[in-house]
């Protein structure tokens, strides 16, 4: 019997699965309840294998304010950090990881372009779990 025709078979009568896109948002708190808010959209947390290890924990992100077209240091403070850790402040270019520690990273990026309240978000990896929010208030040069 064929893949399809098995599927065929196995599905008779059980009506159609129709499946919703999730839905938009612009911050985790947009998403109904146990939802994250990656890219624009909801979507539940991924999930680990029980022996994946101790779950990565952000406890502060440093510093909250920047001056503009000033390269600036911020220093990721947690426990259980990987390697992989995802740093991203909108508008903030050319992010680079200088320092990574399974407790303290640190990136340096440059805001180039507007003066105002920024982003920022944390995640386990690259369009991965969110593990802090936080904004970054960015200055006019003197």
């Amino acid at each position: 019997m064929s893949f399809r025709l098995a599927m065929m078979t196995s599905l008779m009568g059980c009506g159609v699965l129709v499946l919703d896109p999730p839905p938009p948002c612009d911050q985790d708190m947009d998403c109904p309840s146990g939802l994250f808010c990656d890219e624009g959209l909801c979507f539940a947390a991924e999930s680990t294998n029980a022996d994946a290890g101790p779950m990565p924990e952000v406890t502060e992100v440093t510093p909250l304010t920047a001056v503009l077209h000033e390269k600036v240091t911020f220093s990721v403070e947690g426990s259980n950090l990987p390697i992989s850790l995802a740093f991203f402040v909108e508008e903030c270019a050319d992010v680079e990881r200088t320092v990574s520690g399974s407790d303290h990273q640190e990136f340096t990026c440059t805001f180039s372009w507007f003066r105002g309240q920024r982003a920022g978000v944390v995640k386990d990896r690259p369009g991965g779990t969110f593990l802090f929010e936080f904004f970054v208030d960015v200055e006019p040069a003197n």
